[in-house]
């Protein structure tokens, strides 16, 4: 059907932009051109960013930007731009900042209005048509009122902007006394929620960096606190309804306190990290549970998310057929219908109404408190078996409905993310498909940097067609939008993982030269952190660092882990002490904020409580490797090969026709052990005695 209009989206490649292409808003991308007209013309701006998976993007598309009185407004007094955030995370951090100081929140969708200049003069997030209106009334009224007025204003939020995420100017050396991990965990224990997981409140988020320190803490002090904080939010999520109990993979966050109804849309980067962590806590745990949750997860990814040439698409809309979870959720007449006989048994297992225990009737599947088996009499394994096969009928009849919209992006973070989620399955699960996915990713990275070591973004958007989308996606695009630092932070991470199970040093080269290119284009030596955006980019109103942790860790927090592993596995100490330089400025805040800097906090462990090496030499050393992969070992980093390689650090290691083992620290190594036995016996005593 012909489209009634087109406006300058039109010609882009982002789902998301091309979502907006067919409104009547005379929508611009983020270019040269739109900025200039702003200015040439001597308009306001109006910036608007989201996400393709963004639910209340969608609402507020069609109840303003589709609406003919709305278009008319926008395109009268102002020049409208619309950015993906995830093609441009630094626009978006901006101005992100900017709703900030204004409301004192933020959100997706996120709509500023600017000077001709950029600089901010209002902004917020979702609004209704007539409060839309307003807002555009209001400001439209007032730039040709008072001009100067306006100005001076907008200089306000301007210099508010550039307040957020300065680098800290004091230092707090980190002493190594291990007591200060206790004084920190102190602080945890104010915020994380012991009933429901997570840490109180709502909505709950699955801070997977947040469960990776704990775990790291919990396993390091025996603190049993930390450990069931950690086991509590994995089986809280996976009986909750952020877990996709039919098809594998979980949504972005819960909207309640209890993990039950979850704001739909799945994201490539939660579901990355997601995997990782129940990886690690399998290693640990040992509950069966999670090994399901993993590859569920994976299958979902290898299904959905997954690109012909092996890398990972970025999302998967919350909606479907216009409604959010139309595509996840049941009324229970469906579940009479497909199941049958066992529909009763399904339906209290996974609290299942008439009435629906969510919107319209519907119903957002979570697993059931109580003890099934023991009420029908039934064994747990005749239980599973019931549920399992009324999964399988159900994920078919889904499988016939109008699945959500994809987002076929494909982000360097995001896949880099992928990239080490899938090897923390493999040292888990010793699943070689796991490695080859993994490595078959990352290969693709090793070879796309140009001739001057510069990454992108996007590394393709691909010309698929998504079974219900609308949208014609141009062909394919290849490096597209210079990378930013989460970008090289993320993949950096991936290598060094990677080295670390193959001990192929192609990785560690690579490795050092990301980090060179970074410390060249993105270090700001005045502050000791690293810029998101690189000395290349062009200028927004502010140069942002990121220093706090999220949903996805740090990229600051990130490159410093990085540099002191890298350091730590091939005796660069310069890297380390760069990192620990960096650790010192953090300090106060991650003691004043601990959920909110919970990669910083496994790198402070990691200088509290200094880390082994275990190095692994000889034509067997893979073999050994993967012994000590099944265990959860977040305290030893691991650097070996078939023999003495450029590595510095296994000079002197080799002995001809055996496969030894050196336990090390701080480049102080054992004598040399014959078996993985041995060594794990020698590392649990050294772990046990501090």
């Amino acid at each position: 059907m012909e489209k009634p209009f087109s406006n300058h989206l039109a010609g882009e490649t982002s789902p998301y932009l091309l979502q907006h292409a067919h409104n009547p808003v005379d929508w611009y991308p983020w270019t040269d051109e739109s900025l200039n007209k702003a200015k040439n013309e001597n308009k306001l701006m109006i910036i608007s960013i989201g996400y393709a998976a963004c639910h209340w993007c969608h609402v507020m598309e069609k109840e303003s930007f589709e609406d003919p009185e709305v278009a008319e407004a926008m395109n009268a007094g102002f020049v409208s731009v619309k950015v993906d955030r995830e093609e441009r995370p630094d626009i978006d951090q901006v101005y992100m900042h900017a709703a900030y100081v204004v409301t004192g929140r933020g959100g997706w969708p996120l709509n500023v209005i600017t000077l001709p200049d950029g600089r901010p003069v209002y902004a917020g997030t979702y609004f209704r048509k007539q409060d839309w209106l307003n807002v555009l009334n209001y400001f439209s009224t007032r730039f040709k009122a008072d001009p100067a007025e306006l100005s001076r204003h907008a200089e306000e939020i301007h210099q508010e902007v550039k307040r957020f995420d300065k680098a800290p100017v004091s230092r707090t050396p980190v002493v190594k006394n291990p007591e200060e991990l206790e004084k920190l965990f102190q602080e945890w224990l104010r915020i994380l929620d012991f009933s429901e997981g997570g840490t109180k409140g709502t909505p709950k988020f699955p801070m997977a960096s947040n469960l990776e320190f704990l775990l790291h803490y919990g396993f390091l002090t025996k603190n049993p606190e930390a450990l069931r904080a950690v086991e509590l939010t994995l089986d809280k999520m996976a009986a909750g309804g952020i877990f996709d109990h039919i098809g594998g993979g979980f949504s972005r966050y819960s909207v309640d306190d209890h993990w039950h109804v979850p704001h739909f849309e799945k994201m490539l980067y939660d579901n990355a990290q997601l995997v990782s962590i129940y990886s690690k806590a399998f290693r640990f745990l040992r509950k069966p549970r999670y090994e399901e949750i993993v590859r569920s997860t994976l299958i979902f990814v290898k299904r959905e998310i997954t690109s012909p040439d092996g890398l990972f698409y970025s999302s998967l809309d919350a909606d479907s057929e216009g409604r959010e979870g139309e595509y996840y959720t049941w009324k229970g007449a469906e579940v009479d219908q497909h199941l049958g006989d066992n529909a009763e048994l399904f339906k209290e297992y996974f609290c299942i109404t008439e009435d629906g225990n969510w919107e319209d009737g519907r119903n957002v599947l979570h697993v059931s408190k109580e003890d099934l088996g023991i009420k029908h009499g039934m064994s747990n394994e005749e239980l599973n078996r019931i549920v399992n096969k009324s999964i399988n009928i159900l994920f078919e009849v889904r499988q016939k409905k109008i699945p959500p919209s994809l987002d076929n992006k494909i982000l360097t973070s995001s896949n880099a993310l992928m990239i080490s989620g899938y090897i923390e399955a493999y040292k888990a699960f010793g699943d070689q498909e796991f490695l080859q996915k993994a490595e078959r990713a990352a290969l693709i990275y090793k070879e796309m940097l140009d001739e001057h070591n510069q990454l992108y973004r996007l590394y393709r958007i691909s010309n698929i067609e998504h079974p219900v989308s609308s949208i014609q996606h141009p062909p394919s695009s290849i490096r597209k939008q210079t990378a930013f630092l989460d970008d090289y932070a993320f993949l950096i991470k991936a290598f060094l993982d990677l080295y670390q199970v193959t001990f192929d040093d192609s990785w560690l080269v690579r490795t050092e030269t990301l980090i060179d290119y970074t410390v060249s284009h993105y270090f700001d030596p005045a502050s000791g952190f690293f810029f998101f955006t690189s000395d290349y980019d062009p200028a927004l109103i502010d140069r942002k660092m990121e220093l706090s942790d999220n949903v996805i860790p740090g990229s600051n927090s990130m490159m410093a882990l990085n540099l002191f592993i890298f350091g730590r596995i091939t005796g660069k100490g310069k890297w380390s002490a760069l990192a620990k330089s960096m650790l010192d400025k953090m300090v106060s805040s991650i003691y004043n904020n601990p959920s909110f800097h919970s990669n910083w906090s496994i790198l402070l462990t990691h200088i509290l409580i200094p880390p082994y090496e275990i190095a692994i030499v000889g034509s067997n050393c893979l073999n050994l490797l993967n012994e000590f992969n099944k265990y959860y070992l977040p305290h030893v980093l691991f650097y070996g090969g078939i023999a003495e390689s450029g590595n510095e650090m296994l000079k002197g290691k080799e002995v001809h026709g055996k496969t030894m083992i050196y336990v090390c620290r701080e480049q102080t190594c054992s004598e040399p052990f014959d078996s993985d036995e041995k060594a794990l016996h020698y590392l649990q005593t050294e772990l046990e005695h501090g």
